[in-house]
C-alpha cells in the first residue's frame, strides 16, 4: 500500500506542473495537442513501472526498523543488473516528463504577445521553463549515471554535456 501511495504522490507532483501550465497559458492547439499527447504517454508508460521504483524506497525503511521480511522480498526481487536498468529506464522517464514541461513553457514564451504576457508572466514563463529543463537534466544524470554504482559494466555514456545544445534548448 505504501508504494502505492508513493507513486501517486509523484503522478500528482507531475501533474501539478501540467496543470499549472494550463492555468497560466490555456493554450488549446495543435503543436499543445501533441505536447499534451507526449505527456499523457509518458505518464500511462511509467505508471507501472514506477511501482518498483517505489518499492526500493522502502528497503532503506525496512533496513532502519529491522523489518527481515521486507527485506528478504526486496533482494529476491531485484538483482543487481535488474537495478541498473531499471535506474536507465525511470532516467529516461524522468527526463522526459520535465522535457515535455519545458517544451510547453518555452512554446508558451515564443506566443507571449498572442497572450499578451507581461514582464512578469515572461519571467515565470524563463522560470518554469529554466526549472523543467534543469529538473529534467538532473534526474536524468542521476539515473543515469547510477548503473555503475550497481554493476561493474562499463559505463557508456558521455561524461560530458553539450552546453551548445543546452543554450539552443531554453533560446527564445
Amino acid at each position: 500500500m505504501i508504494p502505492f501511495c508513493f507513486c501517486i504522490a509523484l503522478i500528482i507532483l507531475i501533474w501539478h506542473q501540467h496543470f499549472v501550465f494550463y492555468f497560466r497559458y490555456g493554450l488549446r492547439n495543435g503543436t499543445v495537442l501533441l505536447l499534451n499527447t507526449l505527456f499523457l504517454i509518458i505518464v500511462l508508460f511509467y505508471v507501472y513501472p514506477l511501482k518498483f521504483l517505489t518499492k526500493l524506497i522502502l528497503w532503506p525503511v525496512a533496513y532502519i526498523f529491522n523489518q527481515d521480511e521486507i527485506m528478504v522480498e526486496l533482494n529476491k526481487t531485484y538483482a543487481g543488473t535488474d537495478m541498473a536498468y531499471l535506474m536507465v529506464i525511470y532516467g529516461i522517464g524522468a527526463t522526459s516528463f520535465f522535457a515535455v514541461l519545458m517544451l510547453m513553457y518555452r512554446y508558451a514564451l515564443k506566443n507571449a504577445a498572442l497572450l499578451q504576457l507581461n514582464e512578469i508572466e515572461e519571467f515565470d514563463t524563463k522560470a518554469s521553463m529554466h526549472a523543467n529543463f534543469l529538473m529534467g537534466k538532473c534526474l536524468g544524470e542521476c539515473f543515469l549515471a547510477s548503473p555503475i554504482s550497481y554493476t561493474s559494466m562499463s559505463c557508456r555514456f558521455s561524461a560530458g554535456t553539450s552546453k551548445s545544445g543546452e543554450i539552443y534548448c531554453l533560446r527564445k
